[in-house]
C-alpha cells in the first residue's frame, strides 16, 4: 500500500474514532481497535519517529496497569494517526501531497 492510500486510511480511521460515541464498543470491529491496531502495524514500523510516537504507542498498548478512560484511549490515537500522517507526509513527493 504506498502513502498516499495509507494517508486516506489515515484519514478514515480518524473520522470514523472522531465519531465513535459508543465507549462500550470494544471489540476487535470498533474504531478504537481498528486504529490502535493500525498504528502497531505501521507506526511502530516506522525508523524515524518522534519521541512521541513511542510513548503513544506504550501508552495505547494494553497492559493490567494502564487504566486509561476510553476518551483518553480516543485521544491518544487520534494523537498516534496524527503523529503518522506528520511522518508519510515528509515522505509523499510534493506533486502528490495536494
Amino acid at each position: 500500500m504506498d502513502n498516499i492510500n495509507l494517508l486516506s486510511r489515515i484519514q478514515l480511521l480518524g473520522h470514523a474514532l472522531d465519531k465513535a460515541a459508543d465507549t462500550a464498543d470494544t471489540g476487535s470491529n470498533s474504531a478504537l481497535e481498528q486504529v490502535r491496531a493500525f498504528l502497531f502495524t505501521h507506526l511502530l514500523q516506522e525508523p524515524v519517529r518522534p519521541h512521541r510516537a513511542d510513548d503513544v504507542l506504550e501508552l495505547l498498548t494494553p497492559s493490567p496497569h494502564n487504566h486509561l478512560s476510553w476518551e483518553q484511549q480516543q485521544a491518544l490515537a487520534l494523537e498516534g494517526l496524527a503523529i503518522l500522517r506528520q511522518v508519510w507526509l515528509r515522505t509523499v513527493p510534493l506533486s502528490c501531497s495536494t
